[in-house]
Formats: C-alpha cells, structure tokens, sequence
C-alpha cells in the first residue's frame, strides 16, 4: 500500500486497520469533533452534521468518521472528493512537488 498522503482512496477498507487502529482514532475523533468544546459547537450549529448519528455505534471506521462528520461539515462532494484532495497522488499535486520527499 500508499501511506495515506499519498493516496487515501487507496488505504480504505484494510482489515488490520480497521480491526487495530482506526476504532481507537475514531473515538478520539468523535470526541475531539463532537464532545468536546468549542468544536461540538461548530458541528451542531453548522445544521450539516447528523450529530446523535456521527456517534452512534454505526460509526466505526475514519472513512465512517468522515464520511458523516468531514465530508458534510467542510462541503466536500463526497468521501471520495475529500480523500482526492487531501491525497498526494490526486489531481496532479505530485508533477507540482519543488521539494524532494522522503
């Protein structure tokens, strides 16, 4: 796989991710975004974000996170549109790199 700068489409949907890390992340996302203030208050008044939803038990995974939380709240199309743009490998961003990477 990518490192997920490289290309989140494509780190979606691995088991050991899924099973090991992301339930930990996605806790500590659904606090930080929607607990915790003034944060939660952004959600909230933002009228975009299904709040009882984003933390019920239905939203397990970072892609579920974002897909409830991210994508409405900073107007993104859809998961897709925001993890092209959050990717390096998406619209062209890697031919535009000056900068060696590691």
């Amino acid at each position: 796989g990518f490192s997920g700068c490289y290309s989140c489409n494509t780190n979606i949907g691995f088991p050991y991710s899924e099973r090991c890390w992301q339930p930990w992340l996605t806790r500590q996302l659904k606090v930080n975004a929607l607990v915790a203030q003034p944060q939660a208050d952004l959600a909230r008044r933002s009228g975009r974000v299904d709040v009882s939803r984003a933390l019920s038990s239905q939203v397990r995974t970072v892609p579920d996170f974002d897909r409830e939380v991210t994508v409405p709240l900073h107007g993104f199309r859809d998961l897709e549109d925001y993890y092209d743009q959050m990717s390096l490998h998406a619209l062209g961003k890697l031919r535009r790199v000056r900068v060696p990477l590691l």
